[in-house]
């Protein structure tokens, strides 16, 4: 799973680039919160998480996406005076010979994630 923090941007604009950092400890702790012990999250980059589940369940993965966006909403509220809005995009693990095909495709979701309107859980298309 791909997560990107929906409009960062204006967090580190706004609050200045050590709120931002506080702001993102505050993701990666979320997240941890979030997943199961035998899942796998790991920032990415920037604003970017990867999640790898241990099961590539798609029923599952909605459930832990959408229990994520409600922490992240919660997170901003806390932090700042706007909920923390991210997109994610789904590929099971299995589905895919590469490691590259399997990144490329997360990232194709978590694309239509955004172009959808943001905020929301994208699974692959078949």
């Amino acid at each position: 799973m791909f997560v990107d923090l929906d409009d960062f941007k204006a967090v580190n604009d706004r609050y200045g680039h050590q709120h931002g950092d506080r702001v993102l400890r505050a993701v990666g702790a979320a997240i941890n919160a979030t997943v199961r012990d035998q899942d796998y999250p790991a920032r990415w980059g920037g604003d970017e998480f990867i999640i790898l589940l241990s099961s590539g369940d798609q029923r599952l993965a909605e459930q832990i996406g959408e229990r994520l966006l409600d922490e992240l909403r919660q997170v901003g509220e806390r932090l700042t005076d706007q909920p923390v809005g991210a997109s994610l995009g789904f590929v099971p693990l299995n589905a895919h010979e590469t490691t590259e095909d399997l990144i490329g495709a997360a990232d194709a979701a978590l694309y239509r994630a955004k172009e959808s309107g943001k905020g929301r859980f994208e699974p692959q298309h078949a």
